[in-house]
This record gives C-alpha cells, structure tokens and sequence, in this order.
C-alpha cells in the first residue's frame, strides 16, 4: 500500500432540541416569539431556536395570523419599506400599534426578508391608499394601506417599549471519516444561514514524509544511504465524531450577551505507523509543520445579532534534534482513542467539568540503532487537530477553539561504560505517547484569552538499555566543510557501534 494520510469526509447535520416553536397559525402577541428552521431535506427536524421575550407592546406580529397581509416584500433583505393591509382585525392587527409601531420588534411572514423578525425603524400611513386590494377587510371594517420601514439595526433602538431579551441554542453533529456522501441543498429562507444540513466530502493525501532533511556526508559512518533525518507516516488514519452544541443569551434591545455556552462531546481515534530517523547532526532544534487537513463548515447565522463560523483543520509537526553520529531509525505503531469526552464551557461558570476515556493498547514497536559514542536524538511528533469557532457577536469577534494532540516522543541516546573495553558502550531508547485535548478561547464575548485543559495522558511506550561494543578507533579523516549557521550539520567521522542494536518489543 503507498504510504498517504487519510483523513476523509465531513457529515454535518444541524438541528435543536425539542420546541414548540415558530407555530405560524399563532400570532407572537403576548410578549414571547419563537422562532425555528427545518433542516435542508425538509424532515421534521428543526436546526435552531432563537427565542425573544419582553413586553408586550415591544413584540408584534405581521403574518396573517395576526390578521395582515403584506402587499410587497423581498426575500433578498431585512431592509427594506413595505406596505401592508390589515384583513381581519379581529386576529390582532392593532397590536401593532401598542405604544407606538416603532421600534416594535415584528416576526415576518414567509418569503418576506432574510430572518424571521425584524426591527421598525419607521411608520406612517401612505396618502395613496388605491394600492390595497381589497380595502374592505374580513371584518367590514375599512382597512389602510400601511407602510414599515424595517431594518435588523437593533443597536440604534430606543428602547422605547423596554428590553427586548434573547436566546437561542444549536447543536451540530459532525463526523470526520472516510466516508464519502454528497452535498444536497434547497432554497429556503433560514435563521441559520448556509446549508441547514450538509453532507460533505473532503479527502486528501499525504506524502507520509512529514520531515525531510539530508546532507552529503561521505566520511560520517552514514551506515544505510545519506546522511538525513526524516520522519515518515504509513498508513494513518483519524476519525472525529464531534457534536456542537451553542445556546447564548443577551439582550437584543439594547444589544448585549449575558452568557454564551459551547459543548464538544467527541469520539475520536487515530492509528498508523511513525518511523523517524537520523543519520546527521541538528544540534539545534529544528520543526516542520505539514497541514493535512482545513475544512471549512456551514456557517450558524442570526441576522445582525451573532454569528459563528466552525473550520476543522490538523497539522503535523515534528521537533528534531541529533548530536553526533545516531544511525537511529524506529517504527512505532500509534493507537490512540478518545471515547466520550465532555465539557462544557460558559462564560458564566469557567469550570468545564470535563471527563474522558482514553484508549491506549499495546503497540508494536522497532528499533535500530548503530550510533558513536556521546551520541544522543530527540523527536517530538505532535498530530493536532482543531475545531476552531470564529463568533462575531454585535459585530465584536471572538474566537473559540477545542485542540486534540496526539503524539509520539522519542528518544535515544548512547554513553561510554568503563570497563576493560574502552570503546563499550550503553545503548539507550525511550519511547512515549501522549493524548491531550485543551479549550482555548479569546474576545469580548468570551473574555480575556486563556487555555483550559481538558485532559493530558502520558504512556510510557519503551524505555531499554542495551550495552554494545564499538568498531576499532578508525583513521582521521576530515568531515566536510559547513557554514557556522547550517541547523544540519555532518556528524565527526568516529567509532560507531560494532554491529547494529536491533529492538523489537510490545508496548507497555
């Protein structure tokens, strides 16, 4: 199998908890609308609720369940001036006008504006009333032409009809796989902009060479081709199964946020093997990032009030140093899991309460080693992936992120041992994993930036000495000229190891 990175396929499927919600045969006239979308496919499930509450002169209604009928209104907008009849005054139309239409936050029939609700920012009844199409309403009574100036401009209300308050919540279950589905979408207006619920596709490769130096170095006892380091990926595969869930609430007049709350329970797994080697200097450390994955997710939008943008990416990184001559390659099979991780984060209480289960089996593990005296490597091989959340809330940014590491640390090293032989030496290998999962969080909303940890595990992999005896002391020779700067350098041709030190082990 050529060796490649694998890591396919995106489900995202928006919907909300249970409701009863956005009932269009009920008028929003007693101080409380709630507001819910269906998702794309037109089933029963809904992908949010956005609920608004206060008195109840400053929440009306303009669908004909409150007894209207809107003669024009584009789809395109919030902002926008539209004319309006009212056909059954019994039904509520003069609710409208309770202390005033202005400034009244109104719920919009369908196919009128690009969210449910809207602001007045302005009233007056039209001189020309020949527009209306019936002028005599269900009830007899003779009905005017009205025109509304709307606008989702909530920062600039008066507050003239009291606070208006808000919440809203939003749950996303999302699998990052191998799976391969399809995006379907509809046209429908939505209180969550993009698509409601998306079956995404993403799938690349890898070169599985996530770190590659090498030098010509004829005279460093390079025992197998050049002298390099290099660390490889065969065969790796992760799988995220991640749940978004959101709920916020504020003020929509005035605007503010009181509390904004996130939740990622996560099932989570990644496996294949981890090969580094080194065969020449880096006495300094030197890191290689290689991105593997950055995928952008339907966005969740509340028109002019909050909106939160998810992106799943993952990166490599590798942290190398070597000194002297290591002749050192190793093979590590990585198996990490993360079964049911939970927390939740609150910008009310910063306690996430989190918990986990992290699954690290047995692992097969290799080694070869045929170093000189003094010699010593280190890699650190980090796999991070991250839900990133960008949320612009009143148009303020803040950002949001839950990181999961999976790694490998390892390391060798090699010493001289006094004895009758003055070339024997002590062979050294240690290899560890590690599993980590942290939030990180910055902006208005959600305060000063900090990270929280969720959880950290270390598992010790391998740790064996090994004692061996070195080659002869050879002839001088002169290693190869290198600038002062070079990060790489050639080893100094010196006794290397006799024969190769070979490990093959279980883990743990």
């Amino acid at each position: 199998m050529k060796p490649a990175l694998r890591l396919l396929a995106l489900t995202t499927c928006l919907f909300l908890q249970a409701y009863a919600i956005d009932d269009l045969g009920k008028a929003c006239l007693d101080g409380t609308c709630s507001f819910g979308v269906e998702d794309s496919e037109g089933t029963s499930n809904t992908i949010g609720t956005f609920e608004i509450s206060g008195p109840s002169s400053a929440i009306s209604d303009i669908t004909p369940a409150a007894g209207w009928k809107i003669l024009n209104c584009t789809d395109s907008t919030n902002t926008q001036t539209i004319q309006l009849v009212c056909v059954d005054e019994s039904l509520g139309c003069a609710h409208l006008f309770l202390e005033g239409a202005e400034d009244t936050v109104v719920r919009l029939p369908e196919g009128c504006g690009i969210a449910p609700f809207a602001r007045v920012a302005k009233y007056w009844i039209p001189e020309d009333q020949s527009v209306a199409p019936n002028p005599v309403g269900l009830s007899g009574t003779l009905s005017q032409v009205h025109n509304l100036k709307l606008d989702d401009d909530f920062i600039h209300a008066s507050g003239s009809h009291g606070n208006v308050s808000f919440s809203f919540s939003a749950q996303s279950d999302m699998v990052v796989d191998n799976s391969n589905i399809d995006i379907g979408e509809r046209r429908k207006r939505q209180l969550f902009s993009g698509s409601a619920s998306a079956n995404r596709s993403v799938s690349f490769t890898n070169s599985s060479l996530i770190f590659n130096q090498t030098l010509s170095c004829p005279d460093s006892n390079v025992v197998d081709g050049a002298a390099a380091i290099t660390v490889k990926v065969n065969e790796l595969e992760a799988t995220f199964n991640m749940t978004i869930n959101v709920s916020a609430a504020g003020t929509l007049i005035p605007t503010s946020f009181t509390s904004f709350n996130f939740s990622v329970p996560t099932n989570a797994s990644i496996q294949g093997f981890i090969t580094p080697q080194s065969s020449m200097q880096s006495l300094t450390p030197a890191t290689a990032t290689v991105p593997l994955a950055n995928v952008t997710l339907p966005q969740m939008l509340i028109v002019n009030i909050i909106a939160i943008n998810p992106t799943f990416t993952a990166n490599a990184t590798s942290t190398v140093t070597a000194r002297n001559q290591t002749n050192f390659q190793s093979t590590t099979f990585l198996d990490f899991g993360i079964e049911n991780l939970q927390f939740n984060f609150s910008t009310v209480n910063k306690n996430t309460n989190s918990s986990v289960d992290v699954l690290t089996p047995s692992v097969p593990i290799s080694a070869s080693i045929q170093p000189n005296i003094a010699s010593s490597a280190s890699f650190d091989i980090d796999f991070t992936s991250a839900l990133n959340l960008l949320v612009i809330a009143f148009g303020t940014i803040s950002n949001a992120s839950v990181t999961y590491d999976f790694g490998l640390n390892v390391g060798m090293t090699s010493s001289s041992i006094l004895g009758i032989l003055d070339f024997d030496m002590n062979v050294c290998t240690n290899i560890s994993s590690f599993v980590a999962a942290n939030i990180s969080h910055s902006g208005i909303l959600l305060g000063p930036a900090a990270t929280i940890p969720l959880f950290n595990q270390t598992s010790q992999l391998l740790n064996v000495c090994v004692e061996t005896v070195s080659e002869p002391t050879p002839l001088s020779r002169r290693s190869a000229a290198l600038s002062k700067r070079a990060v790489f350098t050639c080893p100094a041709f010196a006794p290397i190891a006799e024969n190769p030190v070979v490990i093959t082990a279980m883990s743990g």
